[in-house]
């Protein structure tokens, strides 16, 4: 149901960062180049990976020819290394993969993860590539198990991270 998109983060992971970004683009008042100009902050609305199309929350996260290549190369790069093929689209990359199961909740905080990692390369005006998406993984999926091991929930977070083990290897 509808009711689930805005649960999905909040269930997915309690990264404060990542659910305060997720709730902004739900409710579409990410700062990119379209909101900022539409409320007279920018004069230009382009987008800073391609620098050709209007810089939407649709454009920056799915759209842009740069980005929609990372997502296949991070689709490739899961299947390479855990054998489960992930296909990323604009409803689980904005929305989130549902229903939240033990296997959607590892795919959907890939896909929160990527999303921060994009707008962070955005804000910093980087192109972001496949390794420094991986980097920034390797240390928020770090955060969340010393998280699952501070609350004696490590069992539940092996569970859960079973099916995607392999892809930081």
């Amino acid at each position: 149901s509808i009711k689930d998109v805005f649960k999905v983060c909040f269930k997915t992971t309690t990264d404060s960062s990542i659910q305060w970004l997720q709730f902004r683009i739900l409710h579409r008042i990410l700062p990119v180049g379209y909101y900022l100009r539409k409320i007279n902050i920018k004069s230009l609305d382009n987008c800073g990976f391609c620098e050709k199309n209007v810089e939407t929350i649709v454009h920056v996260f799915t759209n842009c020819d740069k980005i929609h290549t990372l997502w296949t190369e991070l689709s490739l790069h899961i299947y390479r290394k855990s054998a489960v093929n992930v296909e990323f689209n604009l409803s689980n990359i904005i929305f989130g993969e549902l229903p939240l199961t033990c296997h959607n909740k590892a795919i959907n905080y890939v896909i929160l993860s990527m999303k921060q990692y994009l707008f962070s390369s955005l804000m910093l005006k980087k192109l972001p590539t496949l390794i420094g998406f991986l980097c920034h993984f390797k240390v928020k999926f770090n955060v969340e198990k010393y998280a699952a091991i501070q609350s004696f929930k490590l069992h539940n977070f092996e569970k859960e991270w079973d099916v995607l083990k392999n892809i930081l290897e």
